[in-house]
């Protein structure tokens, strides 16, 4: 089969949770024989990596003003009409709003079936934290953008994408209700393609001390890790709150933070308030390769979302590291976690919910080794990206074969 993949995100230079996931599903593609050219942003040039051709677009997402927008829907467009000229497809797989709309534009004229996947509805995303500044507020240009209807305009580009696929991908039964809900698809449209883990690099750590001696972590403490962009749908203000009311525990937890974002300063605030100094560590960004060793080195890896959770895939990376999770019940984070133990799931949302889902797991053993062992045979089973890349494959079977 050869596919023309289409996406905003896409290694390396792009973090991110639909990055990791296109990128494998990608990869994995091609070491089952398929051909896989990719047009994504990223500064202008064309690339091989892992089987993979790449065209980059010149287009950087990291702003997302309307102008910026229109100028990304036009690389794309350009881009995708120089890779189609190149090659022949049997199949387009389209991701990410304005990305998508560039290469509809290509592909006026052509028969080439169309999937798309749903990552989460973008005008609430935007709505959520795009258009936020450094402090968390809205920025004037965003107030405006608002007024003017920006989140509707989008809205109305989204439903015209998954209107004009022969099949839609969703990561999990909550998003699939999301993407039913928000664009009125037919139910029999819509595959579920869940996310993914690399067991071989996610494992446990044989020397935890020593880890954290090397990562500079306190050794004798209880360790809470979260993975996560420092952006306020992720609920981080909520753990640093939770982390300050356990300071009575014993061991006491240290609250360990992996990332950036623009909440970077506010938190650090917030955790002086809360006297929680002495008590968390910031380590932003992380190289891609030194990250599973923070999985390795915690105790427990705390979710606490707050909103727009289509599928986590730091969830199964700390389960596969036989880290137990504790994650809030928003969006896909229940489907994961619930199967393997109801208890992962908090019960309630906030600083009280999760400091109590925290005592709780102390309480009733699920920090043991045998329970991290556990974890890691779940996400083992569960969630290996051949069984992901199985679920797609069968989704561009049914695109090719005209089913909707």
């Amino acid at each position: 089969m050869r596919i023309l993949l289409v996406s905003e995100h896409f290694p390396p230079g792009f973090a991110g949770g639909s990055a990791v996931y296109l990128d494998a599903l990608a990869r994995g593609l091609v070491r089952r024989g398929h051909e896989v050219s990719v047009v994504a942003g990223g500064p202008v040039g064309v690339e091989e990596r892992d089987g993979l051709a790449i065209r980059r677009t010149g287009s950087d997402p990291a702003h997302a003003g309307l102008r910026t927008r229109l100028r990304e829907l036009a690389a794309f467009r350009r881009a995708t009409e120089e890779t189609l000229r190149r090659g022949r497809f049997d199949l387009v797989h389209l991701n990410h709003a304005w990305p998508s709309l560039g290469a509809i534009l290509a592909l006026r004229g052509r028969s080439l079936p169309r999937v798309a996947t749903f990552y989460a509805p973008y005008h609430l995303e935007w709505r959520a934290f795009g258009g936020l500044g450094r402090d968390g507020r809205p920025k004037l240009a965003s107030r405006v953008a608002g007024l003017l209807g920006y989140a509707r305009l989008v809205q109305a580009l989204e439903r015209r994408i998954f209107r004009r696929v022969r099949r839609a991908i969703a990561l999990s039964a909550y998003s699939k209700a999301q993407l039913l809900e928000t664009f009125a698809l037919d139910a029999g449209r819509v595959d579920l393609v869940p996310g993914g883990v690399d067991a071989e690099r996610f494992r446990p750590c044989k020397d935890r001390r020593g880890e954290r001696r090397r990562l500079g972590i306190p050794e004798d403490r209880l360790v809470l890790l979260t993975v996560r962009r420092l952006d306020p749908r992720m609920g981080l203000e909520d753990l640093v709150r939770a982390t300050a009311a356990l300071r009575g525990m014993r061991p006491a937890p240290f609250l360990l933070v992996v990332g950036k974002g623009r909440l970077g300063p506010a938190l650090a605030a917030l955790a002086r308030e809360v006297g929680l100094e002495g008590n968390v560590g910031w380590a932003g960004f992380v190289p891609d390769a030194e990250v599973p060793a923070y999985y390795a080195a915690a105790d427990l890896f705390v979710l606490p979302t707050r909103s727009l959770e289509a599928f986590g895939l730091v969830t199964v990376e700390a389960l596969a590291s036989g880290v137990p999770v504790l994650g809030t019940a928003v969006g896909g984070t229940p489907e994961i976690l619930a199967p393997l133990d109801p208890r992962l799931v908090l019960e309630g949302a906030g600083p009280e919910g999760i400091a109590a889902g925290i005592e709780r797991a102390a309480r009733e053993g699920l920090l043991a080794d045998g329970f991290g062992a556990r974890c890691r045979a779940y996400a083992v089973e569960r969630f290996s990206w051949d069984r992901a890349v199985d679920a797609l494959e069968r989704s561009y079977r049914r695109a090719l074969e005209g089913e909707a």
